[in-house]
C-alpha cells in the first residue's frame, strides 16, 4: 500500500484490502447505473 505525499510504501495490501477495494468499485458502478437511469433531460 502506497500512501502520502511524497508517496511511500507503507505495507503490503492484504487480501481483505483488495476485496474491500473491489467491493467499493462494484458499488460505485452500481450507483452509476442507478443514477444514470434516473436522469431526465431538462430543457
Amino acid at each position: 500500500m502506497i500512501l502520502g505525499s511524497p508517496a511511500r510504501v507503507v505495507r503490503q495490501a492484504t487480501e481483505s484490502d483488495i476485496a474491500r477495494m473491489r467491493a467499493s468499485a462494484a458499488s460505485y458502478t452500481d450507483r452509476r447505473e442507478f443514477y444514470k437511469a434516473q436522469l431526465v433531460r431538462i430543457g
